[in-house]
């Protein structure tokens, strides 16, 4: 037998991991091609995630000239100032920072 022995509690420190990340949906498309200075359509993103999570979505446009400019997400138009490549990147990223991206590119050409 063992005498003089104490215990104790020890804290434990437990952390669940969540790598689900979000799934995105979008509401319309992308036209492919456009005119510069006429607003064309663009789709609208939406996430879903698990219970108890929090979503947030963001779009980037790169213009030609490499500028990234953030638009509302929940913006369906754009208008483009000069002829060129359009690259949209969504990203969405819930509040645990699990993160889902669609992207989607429209070709400007002048009038």
């Amino acid at each position: 037998s063992v005498t003089g022995v104490q215990t104790c509690a020890l804290p434990i420190c437990v952390t669940a991991k969540d790598d689900e990340k979000p799934v995105l949906s979008k509401n319309g498309s992308a036209p492919g091609k456009a005119k510069v200075g006429e607003t064309f359509e663009i789709p609208v993103y939406s996430a879903s995630v698990g219970s108890g999570k929090t979503v947030d979505i963001t779009v980037y446009v790169c213009a030609p000239d490499g500028k990234t400019t953030v638009i509302d997400s929940n913006c369906n138009g754009y208008t483009a100032a000069s002829g060129g490549t359009y690259k949209f990147l969504i990203r969405a990223e819930d509040n645990l920072g699990n993160i889902a991206f669609d992207f989607f590119t429209v070709i400007v050409e002048e009038k």
